[in-house]
């Protein structure tokens, strides 16, 4: 209700509207105290615009009179100012007037001016500003596209910890099409101040939601997701049940090892057909820091299909580098030595291979496959001498070995090809100090199949 005081101060101030000799800078800042937006350091707005130019007569005097007359109303309540305005001032600059389309609002430079003055005040008043935050999000969820842009932009500058709660509570009630805006305003927000807690909130309420558009959104909100397994469990049971675009990856590659467990869950769980495809998108784009978390997902109790998908993260993650990588060889030796599953021991090898850049890797990679390049299953000796394609040069110690192993896949009636392909590349790699293998790859160099790479080999060695 308007109070008496903010009736006569509107009395006063326009019977000096168009006055002479008045100031027409102060009009707008006299108007804004009328709708009790003036700052508590003014003590008496109402006696000072009773104060009119004496070239204005009786009839000014007569309409300031009752302002004299008045009880005085009790002071308004302290409100946050910037500049000596106050932050509803602010607001209303940077909302801007209702009803104009987005091209009339930016057709409107003093508008315009307005605005962005606004924006500087809200950035200097950061958190300050949150009692703006519920006429904002008013405006974000209003049908005034202009102004609901205007809105997000003051919200960012607010900060997430006021403005995500007041969003997120929007959410329940709102539409489709205003639950779109809610996100873009989220996405918005998120871009200026990525706040790990208020992330989470916000990406578990746009998962949660019924609107396909505005779920999608959250790929958008998870710039900077937090390494958080009850998100990733989120954004992968909302994968399952409804699709996301291809993009939800990249979140999940982003938190790393936490995202190790949720994915593990759900690749073994029952008729995951898609499960493939998103581990092919997930664990193999994943950080090197999460190798002990795949490691221990495959040596754990899951299915032969999700074990195997795992080992091919595993060799992706290893190409990264890190101080994991030891931990990720030694294990995937042991499982190549052993006696297990045909298909686990040659992805396991594969990893070493990848793996074989890493600081203090070679030295305890080399005997070891080197002795695999013996195994009695040609898959397992092959996939250990592509192995030793990774360390080139070092690897010549190996070339006995690896010369004895081509000549028994030449004889072997059940050896296939692509374990001889593996041999001779990896003898071309080691260079110069493969001399002793010239005579076979000269013989292998009239093969129907696999003569290019025999004299390619042949090319390396002579250098």
């Amino acid at each position: 209700m308007t109070s008496i005081r903010g009736i006569l101060l509107a009395i006063a101030v326009a019977s000096t509207v168009g006055c002479p000799g008045s100031d027409p800078e102060a009009t707008p800042a006299k108007a804004g105290s009328v709708s009790g937006t003036a700052p508590t350091s003014d003590p008496a707005p109402a006696e000072r615009a009773q104060v009119s130019d004496p070239t204005q007569g009786s009839a000014a005097s007569a309409a300031a009179e009752p302002a004299v007359k008045a009880p005085e109303a009790p002071a308004p309540a302290s409100e946050v100012a910037y500049e000596g305005r106050p932050l509803s001032a602010w607001t209303q600059d940077l909302l801007g007037p209702e009803g104009l389309s987005l091209q009339e609002r930016m057709q409107d430079k003093d508008g315009m001016r307005a605005g962005m003055r606004a924006l500087e005040a809200f950035a200097a008043l950061g958190p300050k500003a949150a009692p703006a935050v519920p006429e904002l999000v008013a405006a974000v969820v209003g049908s005034d596209a202009a102004r609901a842009r205007s809105a997000s932009a003051g919200l960012a500058r607010v900060g997430a910890a006021a403005a995500t709660p007041a969003l997120c509570d929007a959410l329940d009630s709102a539409s489709s099409e205003v639950q779109l805006a809610i996100a873009d305003a989220l996405c918005v927000v998120f871009e200026s101040d990525p706040a790990p807690g208020e992330v989470k909130r916000a990406a578990l309420k746009l998962l949660a939601t019924p609107s396909d558009a505005a779920r999608n959104k959250v790929i958008f909100v998870l710039t900077t997701p937090p390494a958080d397994e009850e998100l990733c469990r989120a954004l992968i049971a909302a994968h399952r049940e409804r699709p996301l675009p291809t993009g939800i990856s990249d979140p999940l590659c982003k938190m790393g090892a936490s995202a190790v467990p949720a994915l593990v869950e759900w690749l073994n769980s029952d008729g995951r057909e898609q499960a493939g495809g998103l581990n092919d998108l997930v664990c193999q784009r994943l950080p090197s820091s999460a190798i002990p978390a795949l490691l221990d997902a495959a040596q754990g109790d899951v299915s032969p299909t999700t074990r195997e998908r795992l080992w091919l993260a595993l060799a992706s993650v290893a190409g990264k580098g890190g101080p994991e990588n030891r931990q990720l060889v030694e294990v995937a030796l042991a499982l190549g030595r052993g006696g297990g599953e045909l298909t686990q021991r040659v992805r396991a090898l594969e990893a070493v291979g990848k793996a074989l850049g890493a600081p203090g890797v070679s030295e305890v990679a080399l005997p070891a496959l080197t002795e695999l390049l013996g195994d009695e299953r040609f898959e397992v000796a092959g996939a250990a001498a592509r192995a030793l394609k990774g360390l080139g040069p070092r690897a010549a110690a190996a070339c006995p070995e690896l010369i004895a192993l081509l000549k028994r896949l030449g004889e072997s009636k059940t050896a296939y090809v692509g374990a001889q392909e593996g041999v001779i590349t990896t003898l071309g790699a080691i260079g110069p100090q493969a001399a002793d293998a010239v005579p076979l790859l000269r013989e292998l160099s009239e093969h129907p199949i696999l003569a290019r790479q025999a004299k390619e080999a042949l090319q390396k060695i002579a250098r």
